[in-house]
C-alpha cells in the first residue's frame, strides 16, 4: 500500500488508524458483521457525502482500515458475503471533501477492490462528474492498483472510463495531476501481465453480469489465434499445461469442451485430471493452470470425471490456492457440475 499512500499525501493527511482489535488478532467475518452494524448505525441520518462527517462513522472507517494489515484479513473482507455492499458504500466517502472520512475510506478501498467490484469504482466516476478533485484523484488510484492486474473486459472498462474522464477534463484548470495519473493508468494497463487474456466473464459470471449492468458490454478484442491439438489422442501432459498457461487458455479450456464430442471422451477427462500440477511443484504456473483446468471441467458434461479421477480432482479443495476466491470459485463449480460436490 505504500504507492497508495504516497499518493493520499497530495489529497490530504495520512489516516490514523485506531480503535478496537478484532477478536482473535485476526479479522473474521463475524468481526465484519458486527462492523457492518455499527457502520450501518453511524451512518443513520447523516447526509450526503459534502456533510461534514461525524465521530462515530470517522471511528468505524478507522477502525475497518486498522483490521486490514494482512493478506489473510483482506481475502476474508473479500470473500465475505457483504463486501460489495461495504465497497459501495465507501465509494462516495473516498470521494467526499472531507480527509476524515475520505483517506480511510480510500486506503480500505485500495485494499480490498479488485477484478471482481471495481467496476462499481467506475460506475460512480462515469456518473458523477462533479466528484471533489482530491475525491476523483482517490478513486482513479484505487483503478491504478486493479489496472496491474486487470482482467481483459476490465481493461477495456478501465480505458473508456479513462477516456471519457481525459475529454471532460481536457482545458480545465489545475488537471496536470490527474491527467497524468490517468496516464499512468494507460501506461499500466499496456505492461500488464498478470490478468491479461483472462475475463471476469468468464471466472465470475455473476460479478461480469452485475458489472454489465453498471457499464454495459465491454467490447471484444480481436481473438487470439493458437496451434491447439486436433484430436484427444494429440494431449499430453506438458501440452495442456503450456497451453493453460499461455494468452489462450480461456479459449484452449473452450476448444477442449468442444473435444469432449470425441468418441475418446474419458481420455480428454483424465488428460485433464493428470495435467493438475501437485503443490510443491512448478509454483510459477502452478496457479494459472489448475484454475483453467477447473474452469474446463466446469464446462464438460455432468459425470464426466469418475473415479480415480474424481478423487485426483477433488484434491484441489486442499490446495493453497484455494484460498484465493476466483481460484474457489471455479473449483467448486466444476465439483458442482460434475456431481462431486
Amino acid at each position: 500500500m505504500k504507492q497508495l499512500f504516497l499518493a493520499l499525501v497530495f489529497a490530504g493527511q495520512a489516516c490514523i488508524c485506531v480503535g478496537q482489535e478484532p477478536s482473535g488478532g485476526r479479522v473474521s467475518t463475524s468481526d465484519l458483521d458486527t462492523w457492518r452494524q455499527d457502520f450501518e448505525t453511524s451512518q443513520d441520518g447523516v447526509g450526503p457525502s459534502t456533510a461534514p462527517p461525524d465521530q462515530p462513522t470517522v471511528s468505524a472507517l478507522n477502525r475497518l482500515n486498522g483490521w486490514l494489515k494482512t493478506g489473510d484479513d483482506v481475502r476474508t473482507f473479500r470473500d465475505w458475503n457483504r463486501d460489495d455492499d461495504v465497497v459501495q458504500a465507501l465509494i462516495p466517502l473516498a470521494a467526499g471533501s472531507y480527509s476524515e472520512t475520505r483517506l480511510p475510506a480510500t486506503f480500505i478501498l485500495g485494499n480490498v477492490v479488485d477484478n471482481t467490484n471495481v467496476c462499481r469504482v467506475l460506475d460512480y466516476l462515469k456518473t458523477n462528474q462533479q466528484i471533489e478533485p482530491n475525491g476523483r484523484y482517490n478513486l482513479l488510484q484505487v483503478v491504478l492498483q486493479v489496472s496491474e492486474y486487470a482482467f481483459d473486459d476490465n481493461a477495456m472498462w478501465i480505458n473508456g472510463t479513462v477516456s471519457d474522464l481525459e475529454k471532460q477534463l481536457a482545458g480545465q484548470p489545475d488537471t496536470g495531476r490527474t491527467l497524468a495519473l490517468l496516464e499512468s493508468i494507460k501506461t499500466q494497463l499496456q505492461k500488464r501481465s498478470l490478468g491479461k487474456a483472462d475475463r471476469l466473464e468468464t471466472l465470475s459470471p455473476s460479478r461480469f453480469a452485475s458489472c454489465a449492468a453498471l457499464l454495459g458490454q465491454p467490447s471484444e478484442p480481436s481473438d487470439p489465434t493458437a496451434n491447439f491439438p486436433s484430436s484427444i489422442e494429440d494431449l499430453t501432459r506438458a501440452n495442456i499445461q503450456k497451453l493453460m498457461f499461455t494468452p489462450d487458455r480461456r479459449k484452449f479450456a473452450q476448444h477442449l469442451a468442444r473435444l469432449y464430442e470425441d468418441p475418446s471422451k474419458k481420455a480428454l477427462a483424465h488428460a485433464l485430471v493428470d495435467a493438475i500440477i501437485p503443490p510443491g511443484q512448478n509454483p510459477q504456473m502452478r496457479y494459472r493452470v489448475n484454475l483453467y483446468i477447473a474452469l474446463t471441467v466446469s464446462l464438460l458434461p455432468r459425470g464426466s470425471i469418475q473415479g480415480a479421477d474424481a478423487t485426483a480432482f477433488r484434491a484441489l479443495l486442499q490446495s493453497a490456492e484455494m484460498k484465493d476466491a476466483t481460484f474457489a470459485d471455479n473449483v467448486r463449480r466444476a465439483l458442482q457440475k460434475q456431481g462431486l460436490g
